[in-house]
């Protein structure tokens, strides 16, 4: 059970300086820019522009040191790009799962919001806002009840009577990060037999790290919608 509990997460940058002489290196450089949607932070040298990643990660629970994903993703770092990202979608949605056991029995509760544009009572900078859609409830144990959710938005919108097949879906979560690209290459089912649709397209943001992006904090208000629902379950038990 110890599957639904998270560690906190932090968020980084690595690179390599493999290849660049002493003297070059003495001309590194970073240089951090507050863009209005996040912290973006640029590596280079007077010859050239190093390349980085970005990291998500957690301390171990045992032993020392961390435990480190790559993301490599846009859409994880907070920068001007991730609108960039987001306005590649027709519809962008975002689900957090939380768990709970009431009365000796697991209780998995997602909610969904959208991000909608341009709408007269969204007043932010990044001109997104969030309005809720839903909320799915699953009872007992699942191996993976956040991806479980997933199936059931999917399936959820799919069945909408606006919805057309052509349409692309952005779909913001916050686990699971290692199999991310193997999910949305369909590689690899995102649980039982069950793929990623077509034009469907899972982005990884953390509830951790809010204030970083428009995605960041859409996962933190589906995760407070979630823990508010499972305490009026736990209030009626």
């Amino acid at each position: 059970m110890d599957d639904y509990k998270k560690n906190p997460r932090f968020k980084g940058i690595t690179f390599k300086l493999d290849g660049i002489s002493e003297s070059e290196l003495k001309s590194l450089q970073f240089n951090i820019i507050n863009n209005g949607t996040g912290i973006e932070l640029g590596v280079k040298t007077d010859a050239q522009d190093i390349s980085k990643d970005f990291v998500t990660g957690y301390r171990r629970d045992k032993g020392d040191g961390f435990n480190l994903k790559q993301t490599g993703r846009v859409s994880n770092t907070g920068i001007t790009n991730v609108i960039e990202n987001l306005d590649r979608f027709d519809y962008v949605l975002a689900i957090d799962t939380n768990s709970k056991q009431i009365n000796g029995n697991w209780t998995h509760v997602g909610a969904v919001c959208e991000l909608v544009r341009n709408l007269s009572e969204c007043q932010t900078k990044i001109n997104f806002c969030v309005r809720d859609i839903t909320l799915f409830v699953l009872k007992t144990n699942h191996v993976k009840p956040e991806n479980e959710n997933w199936k059931n938005l999917i399936a959820y919108f799919r069945n909408d009577t606006g919805y057309r097949k052509e349409k692309r879906v952005g779909i913001v979560i916050d686990s699971d990060l290692g199999n991310l690209e193997k999910y949305n290459n369909k590689e690899k089912p995102i649980v039982g037999a069950f793929y990623l649709p077509d034009n469907f397209e899972l982005i990884y943001a953390s509830a951790d790290a809010q204030n970083d992006s428009v995605i960041n904090k859409a996962i933190s208000y589906c995760d407070k919608q979630a823990a508010e629902y499972i305490k009026k379950l736990l209030s009626v038990n």
